[in-house]
């Protein structure tokens, strides 16, 4: 097989191309560019040992190497050279990538979709239907069935198809694709003003494109943004008052008319639990984290459901995970305690408890009764 130096010279693209690895992890010398030490081309040990004894790697070896590098750092500014050489390479590749991704989208294949449009976006990452696609491959990710509501790759898929959506349109305004699920995650997160901003922004570029009719319909939901957020604030204040019977009049009003806002759920749920609807709160905080996996709150909030009902290792799991969203919260802290006080471990629980009280507002009556609850034991 042609050595990658050859290759790319006879295409006149690139001169002088040279590359030089002697060890896993030493940096690929490209004429004079050493790329920084987050760009140094991933090489297998089989790759590695054959590329030793016989001087250089085969094209595909090192081909294969530079397309993980776009993958994982897609607008790094130093990855202009692997992006000439990649293509000077194999040209109209990135073009075969758009073709066969869309067809593995269609037959249902996200994640071998992903995959094509992960290096798509590495190769033209100033291309708003490439990051249109790679957003969509992770809201249909994030959609899919999961093992738990609040795992991490979960979470992950959401941010990704976010930051991919919000991409496609600060790249080309007018790609209408991007704005209807963008609108979605603007919604789910109670941005009601700009999803219905985005979804008229969509029905104007795209009348008659294949999400008007939901486009349409979504945007006539939040129509009375302001009343809405109006109405969940009253709702939240009512539950953090004590004043549930208002509290869940409001909030159910709210998850009715919005049935995918996340922070609503959670709150709903919250009033729920305070009116010992246990059934009831549990099924609201589930919902609050399918549409919200990155909460805090809200997996807070589930692990609270699942901290009444003493199903120990599912609490600690969200509690752990509510941890990782937001780090010392000391309430998540208190919570974790008290899967340990539940199992009996005094020790665990107290520890847990007594960080809490160095994070939290001193006399804080939450800290102070679980304080006390451990001394009881």
């Amino acid at each position: 097989m042609d050595s990658i130096e050859a290759r790319v010279q006879a295409n006149k693209a690139l001169v002088d191309i040279r590359f030089i690895r002697l060890k896993e992890g030493a940096p690929v010398k490209i004429g004079n560019y050493v790329p920084p030490d987050d760009l140094a081309i991933p090489v297998s040990e089989a790759d590695l040992d054959r590329s030793v004894q016989e001087g250089s790697l085969t094209l595909d070896d090192f081909l294969r190497g530079i397309a993980r590098v776009l993958v994982a750092h897609p607008e790094h500014p130093d990855c202009g050279p692997y992006r000439e050489m990649y293509l000077a390479a194999r040209p109209g590749h990135d073009r075969r990538l758009a073709a066969e991704g869309i067809d593995l989208e269609e037959q249902k294949k996200p994640h071998e979709a992903l995959e094509r449009f992960g290096l798509l976006v590495g190769l033209r990452p100033d291309s708003a239907e490439a990051h249109h696609h790679v957003g969509r491959c992770h809201y249909a990710l994030a959609e899919a069935e999961w093992p738990s509501l609040i795992d991490e790759k979960r979470a992950e898929h959401t941010r990704l198809a976010e930051h991919h959506l919000l991409k496609a349109i600060e790249l080309d305004g007018p790609f209408p694709p991007a704005h209807y699920l963008l609108g979605v995650y603007l919604r789910r997160h109670g941005k009601l003003k700009q999803a219905l901003s985005i979804w008229r922004r969509y029905l104007e570029l795209a009348p008659s494109g294949a999400h008007a009719a939901a486009a349409h319909e979504a945007a006539s939901q939040v129509e009375e943004a302001d009343y809405l957020r109006g109405v969940f604030q009253v709702g939240k204040d009512a539950v953090e008052a004590g004043q549930n019977t208002e509290a869940l009049r409001r909030l159910k009003e709210v998850v009715g008319r919005v049935s995918d806002w996340g922070n609503a759920w959670h709150w709903y749920g919250a009033a729920l639990h305070k009116a010992k609807k246990h059934a009831e709160s549990r099924a609201a905080s589930e919902k609050a984290v399918r549409f919200a996996p990155g909460d805090p709150d809200a997996v807070n909030g589930l692990g609270e459901c699942f901290l009444r009902e003493k199903e120990w290792d599912a609490a600690e799991s969200c509690f752990r995970r509510a941890l990782d969203l937001r780090e010392n919260e000391p309430y998540f802290m208190v919570n974790l305690g008290r899967v340990y006080l539940g199992r009996g471990d005094k020790e665990r629980a107290a520890f847990h408890i007594r960080m809490a009280s160095k994070l939290a507002p001193p006399d804080d009556p939450v800290v102070k009764e679980a304080l006390a609850a451990v001394e009881k034991k």
